[in-house]
């Protein structure tokens, strides 16, 4: 995983995700607008922009990657660290279960409370279990 704070997307790391047709993980730390570029630029590379894009609670932030979830078939985000349950109520009824993927941000979060948020979904069984595993297994080719 890359986050913006330590050092940002490079392009170099996006061509070899492409040549190994894995996804990439990348904290952009609140700057969400980098999703419609990685979208445009890498169409057949896969990233996954965790906490809804934004640890800090960055509302307005996580309300924008919904945003692009919706609107790019290649930009995932997972469920670690989002405090807002509206949101991540809000991406999964928006951009669909098939977009958000089970994160625990283990050691920093309790698995446990993160696991708890998924089951508050309400979701039926295909749906949780796509959030729980089955995105990533299908993102990383071992679906």
């Amino acid at each position: 995983m890359r986050d913006r704070l330590d050092a940002r997307i490079s392009g170099e790391l996006c061509d070899a995700a492409r040549f190994f047709g894995l996804p990439v993980l990348y904290d952009p730390a609140g700057e969400v607008a980098v999703a419609e570029l990685l979208a445009q630029q890498y169409p057949d590379v896969n990233f996954i922009l965790p906490h809804l894009g934004s640890f800090g609670d960055d509302w307005a932030a996580q309300l924008a990657l919904i945003d692009h979830l919706v609107r790019h078939a290649n930009i995932y985000t997972d469920s670690s660290g989002v405090r807002r349950f509206d949101l991540l109520q809000q991406a999964v009824r928006r951009a669909g279960p098939h977009k958000v993927l089970f994160g625990s941000d283990d050691p920093w979060l309790h698995p446990g409370l993160e696991l708890h948020k998924i089951e508050l979904l309400g979701l039926p069984s295909l749906d949780a279990s796509l959030i729980m595993g089955g995105n990533f297994l299908r993102l990383a080719g071992l679906a």
